[in-house]
C-alpha cells in the first residue's frame, strides 16, 4: 500500500484522471510486491554487509514472510514448530 499511495501521489496533486491515477496505482501496489518478495528471498540468501541487516532477522523475529508461508503449506505439527509457528487449524 505504500508502494501504490507513494506512486498515485503525484497524479493526484496535479489533477490527473482517474485511469492515470488508478493505473500509477496498480504500478505501485505490484513494484511494492516485487520489493517485499525479493526482501523476503534476501532474508535467507544473502550477505548482510550488502542488505544492511543480518541475515536471517525475519525468521529469528518470527515474521510471516512469503517463504514461510510457502513452507508452512508444505508442513505441518513439528515441522511448523521447527519454524516457529503455531500450527493452522
Amino acid at each position: 500500500c505504500l508502494f501504490d499511495a507513494a506512486c498515485k501521489i503525484g497524479a493526484i496533486l496535479s489533477n490527473s484522471s482517474k485511469k492515470t491515477i488508478n493505473s500509477l496505482g496498480d504500478f505501485g501496489l505490484h513494484l511494492g510486491n516485487a520489493f517485499q518478495i525479493i526482501d523476503d528471498a534476501l532474508d535467507y540468501e544473502s550477505d548482510s554487509t550488502k542488505i544492511g541487516k543480518e541475515v536471517g532477522d525475519d525468521l529469528s523475529e518470527g515474521k510471516i514472510t512469503l517463504p514461510i508461508i510457502y513452507a508452512l503449506e508444505k508442513t505441518s505439527g513439528t515441522e511448523n514448530k521447527i519454524l516457529g509457528c503455531k500450527t493452522r487449524t
